[in-house]
């Protein structure tokens, strides 16, 4: 999804808070299988059907294609412009068994059985219905197969140094994303949701994601500075009384010395679950 709010098949407004920007993306394309979602690996097997909900630029979706050949891997996402991005992506590493299509999570557009597995990650934090769309992953799934979802749990946020702008920061993120329809579902109980979905059986993990290194809180602290430039974020901020138009105008000086620091470091704990369809 892309930053704007956007429309939900039940037309209630949603909106995908991190957004798409280059900061963002590059952020995005560090993650890994590895770093996101170990626990999912030994599961992935030559010759699977994979489809990826929310793959946003497709830097997963390319492992999943890469690990599961010649198993065809589908990347599903609702803005165009990163899937533009992320078939691109596919086309210079010659990777063949994977595309790209614009979809709704809440109405997958595939028939009922046509996956042996599904991954998600940093979606369902983003959606007002959560139930509904995890439902709706295990609709596509096939007799067996297995679903791996996974977010970061917004309240365990941490950062130092203790004051930061980045610090802020994430107090402001974690209260917009929650003004515009995510939280609903917490990371944390994802494998009681998965179970409430219809899911047989549902195991849960986590990890954690950090950022700590020059490059990385340099890219952190833009990306952030980003989402506060925009229009909508601060607007919000100021309207909701989170913050004062000053603050607000102030911010991304404060988050891009942040990232400039050489003790600055943020992370925050990854909660995951994986599913089995009965058989």
């Amino acid at each position: 999804m892309s930053e704007d709010q956007n429309t939900a098949s039940q037309g209630g407004r949603e909106g995908y808070v991190p957004g798409y920007a280059t900061a963002v993306v590059r952020l995005m394309q560090w993650r890994t299988l590895a770093s996101c979602a170990p626990f999912f690996l030994p599961y992935l097997e030559r010759g699977m059907s994979v489809l990826d909900c929310g793959c946003g630029a497709g830097s997963m979706t390319l492992e999943l294609a890469a690990r599961v050949a010649p198993g065809e891997v589908v990347g599903l996402d609702l803005e165009t412009r990163v899937l533009e991005q992320a078939q691109a992506s596919a086309v210079a590493q010659g990777i063949d068994n994977v595309r790209f299509e614009q979809g709704d999570i809440y109405a997958l557009p595939y028939a009922d059985g046509s996956f042996a597995a599904l991954f998600s990650h940093a979606l369902i934090s983003h959606l007002r219905e959560p139930a509904r769309a995890l439902a709706e992953m295990r609709r596509v799934l096939k007799p067996g197969g297995i679903a791996a979802v996974v977010e970061n749990d917004a309240y365990t946020w941490t950062t130092s140094p203790t004051g930061s702008a980045m610090e802020r920061f994430w107090d402001l993120f974690t209260r917009r994303q929650h003004y515009n329809g995510g939280l609903q579902l917490l990371p944390r109980h994802l494998r009681g949701a998965l179970l409430e979905a219809g899911f047989a059986t549902a195991e849960a993990y986590a990890g954690a994601e950090g950022w700590g290194a020059p490059e990385q809180v340099r890219t952190s602290a833009e990306a952030a500075a980003g989402q506060v430039r925009s229009a909508e974020f601060s607007q919000t901020a100021v309207e909701q009384g989170w913050a004062t138009q000053q603050e607000m105008a102030d911010l991304p000086h404060g988050l891009l010395a942040w990232g400039e620091r050489p003790d600055a470091f943020t992370a925050v704990l990854k909660c995951g679950a994986l599913g089995w369809v009965g058989r």
